[in-house]
């Protein structure tokens, strides 16, 4: 059963924002659960970048200008969700001379552009929009010349399959966004159901198993489209991880969604739901419901994500 919250002071006051803010999409965002940690590290690639950017006189010892190397590499150019399969994996390398065990500014640049050019052929000669990088590990040998140089290497893996969590949407289906319509373009059938019963459907029965267990402590958190904004969202409904079709009349025809529209938003399901989970806590499931916004029309999509204490139950005797 969906949740309609046509009437909710949510919403009400998200048309509002939206309202006011229609020309600059400012949205509130909801806060990440990001470490300390995770955000030194980000600063510190940042600043790298820019030094390097900025020509800035630098120097620093081996060990640590390959760390901050591979960490720029893997930040900028691998696909950072880890979930390919069938990996393939290539070594290159670059001599570098050193001083005193050190690189200066000027070489430590030379050492990451060439490596950055090599990833950048190997994507340049892969055509499918789902190869990436896994892992870039940099690291160094000597080559035992007395000219102080060393064999800087780059190992890394690659792939163009991606591991599927949930079961796709196939060719048949292509469901009207909400409101129980059913089916829709050339194919009938399904009423009662609607996007939103596909979509929860899918992400709560996965490909993957489930490992048996229950939860405790249990907490919903709602996630709505304007919070989970995506440029490249390819396709034709707005700008957003979710689906969204922003209107101020009534449409002719209700949303029609296609596979290729749904098998987006299903892509997305797992970002959105790892920046929302509480520290602790484990995805449960979801119930993802339809809506309309209050004096505009836009139709949408929001997600009721639950979150528990995961406990794994033990085998029975």
């Amino acid at each position: 059963m969906k949740k309609n919250l046509y009437f909710s002071v949510l919403l009400v006051m998200l048309g509002a924002i939206l309202a006011v803010s229609s020309c600059n999409k400012e949205y509130i965002k909801r806060n990440r659960q990001i470490s300390q940690r995770d955000l030194q590290v980000d600063r510190q690639l940042r600043g790298f970048k820019t030094a390097l950017n900025l020509k800035s006189p630098l120097q620093m010892s081996l060990d640590s200008a390959l760390w901050y190397i591979e960490g720029l590499l893997n930040q900028e150019k691998a696909y950072n969700y880890h979930n390919f399969i069938n990996l393939r994996f290539h070594k290159d390398s670059v001599i570098q001379i050193t001083t005193n065990d050190s690189l200066t500014n000027v070489e430590i640049q030379n050492v990451y552009e060439s490596f950055l050019n090599i990833l950048n052929e190997y994507s340049e000669n892969h055509n499918n929009t789902t190869f990436g990088f896994n892992l870039i590990d940099i690291s160094a040998k000597d080559t035992n010349l007395k000219d102080g140089s060393v064999t800087i290497l780059m190992a890394l893996s690659e792939s163009e399959d991606l591991i599927g969590n949930y079961y796709p949407f196939t060719q048949e289906d292509y469901w009207v966004w909400g409101w129980g319509l059913g089916k829709c373009g050339e194919y009938v059938g399904g009423t009662g159901l609607d996007a939103t019963d596909e979509l929860e459907y899918k992400i709560n029965y996965p490909a993957l198993a489930n490992e048996p267990g229950f939860f405790t402590s249990n907490e919903i958190i709602t996630a709505y489209p304007m919070e989970f904004e995506d440029a490249y969202n390819p396709t034709q409904w707005g700008d957003y991880m979710m689906f969204f079709y922003d209107l101020n009349v009534a449409p002719v025809e209700e949303p029609c969604l296609s596979p290729s529209d749904l098998n987006y938003y299903l892509s997305k399901f797992d970002y959105i739901k790892n920046s929302l989970k509480p520290i602790g806590k484990t995805f449960n499931e979801v119930d993802v419901f339809y809506d309309v916004f209050v004096g505009n029309e836009g139709r949408l999509h929001g997600y009721d994500i639950k979150y528990g204490i995961f406990t794994v139950s033990p085998p029975n005797d």
